[in-house]
């Protein structure tokens, strides 16, 4: 059985139904990132002992971060390819200046004023909806603010997150609708683009509590392969059974189909096929002596182990299988009293061909006791 030449490129074809975006973790000491003015560079090799912040190395990604203050002007960017971004940092208590960023007509004011010494993995700036094949520098600066004893203030950069290829689709999304395509997704992106373009530059200020809808950032950077592996084997799994289901389907019908044309082959022996019948002459109960049977002239056949036979051997001669072969007497081997013509029967003897054709299904009647089937039923007679 082969398989259908359109069930193989729809096979091949599920890996590229998967849809589904990849995000890409870029550290502070990555080339994307640019620092300018009073930065310091921190690594687990060359701490700073002179920071006025020191936040615990083993929290912060690889180690490292950049330690900008307002002592001096202090600014940075990062220039990055893809739909969203994303920059954490390490939020400090009251040490911590105003950052602005910018990005295109985007502009966000970010500063902690919670009471907690120090917070990994904080979320600084983020955006979405971006145009994933184009170039994008989000800008940054740090302006102090007016603190009561508080003389300089600093900014702690750890690393950034790239979104690139479809966005993914919103929970609430797939909620409703099982299949989103791309170019419905591109059309969505492009129109959240236009509406922010449209926006008037106007700054905005982050709440004092860290945003909560980001239990572990680092989790952005992980691309989501289980769900679209799990996808792909399952999919290959249904076809599996699919195209085994349809192969013992069809070698069983085509089973079934051999059976019965051979079954076609071995046609029973009935006695309706001769129209010239032997009719025997059982002798009664207390007859003192056997009569020999009545024949018809239509229908002149006899055992070869009937004692005539015997004696008058048949045209046939002897053979080991004397009780399957028969042979046709003569008309004067019997008296014309015991010639009895049947009115429907006709009266001259079977030509050559009747007793070929005779011969033919003899043949297949001992091909059916050979094989074991059951013989059809058939006139018995005993001879003299």
């Amino acid at each position: 059985m082969r398989l259908p030449h359109s069930f193989i490129p729809s096979l091949l074809a599920i890996p590229q139904l998967v849809v589904g975006a990849t995000n890409t973790t870029f550290d502070d000491s990555d080339s994307s990132f640019t620092f300018t003015g009073s930065w310091n560079t921190i690594t687990p090799s060359s701490p700073c002992s002179f920071c006025a912040s020191s936040p615990d190395p083993s929290q912060a990604r690889n180690g490292t971060w950049h330690d900008g203050n307002t002592r001096n002007p202090a600014s940075g960017s990062f220039t990055f390819i893809g739909s969203g971004v994303y920059i954490f940092g390490i939020d400090q208590a009251t040490l911590e200046p105003n950052i602005v960023f910018t990005l295109d007509n985007i502009e966000h004011v970010h500063r902690y004023t919670g009471s907690e010494l120090y917070i990994c993995n904080a979320l600084f700036f983020s955006a979405d909806g971006l145009a994933s094949d184009q170039t994008h520098t989000v800008n940054w600066v740090l302006n102090f603010v007016d603190t009561a004893g508080v003389d300089v203030q600093a900014a702690l950069f750890d690393y950034a997150v790239v979104t690139s290829g479809n966005p993914e689709i919103p929970r609430s999304a797939v909620s409703t609708t099982s299949i989103q395509f791309a170019s419905n997704v591109t059309q969505l992106n492009l129109a959240s683009l236009v509406n922010l373009q449209e926006r008037p530059r106007r700054p905005l200020t982050v709440p004092a509590t860290p945003p909560s809808t980001i239990s572990d950032p680092r989790s952005l950077s992980k691309p989501h392969t289980g769900a679209i592996a799990g996808g792909i084997v399952g999919a290959l799994l249904v076809s599996i059974l699919v195209v085994l289901a349809s192969w013992f389907y069809c070698r069983g019908r085509h089973h079934l189909e051999s059976a019965t044309a051979k079954a076609a082959v071995l046609q029973p022996l009935r006695l309706e096929d001769y129209p010239h019948r032997f009719t025997p002459d059982i002798p009664k109960a207390g007859d003192s002596h056997q009569r020999k049977p009545e024949h018809t002239p239509g229908s002149r056949l006899r055992h070869r182990n009937s004692p005539s036979g015997a004696e008058n051997g048949g045209p046939f001669g002897t053979s080991p299988l004397q009780e399957n072969h028969i042979y046709v007497p003569d008309d004067s081997e019997f008296p014309a009293s015991a010639l009895i013509a049947p009115p429907s029967a006709p009266t001259h003897p079977p030509n050559g061909g009747d007793l070929h054709f005779l011969e033919q299904r003899l043949a297949t009647l001992e091909a059916q006791v050979a094989l074991g089937q059951q013989p059809p039923p058939y006139v018995t007679g005993e001879d003299d």
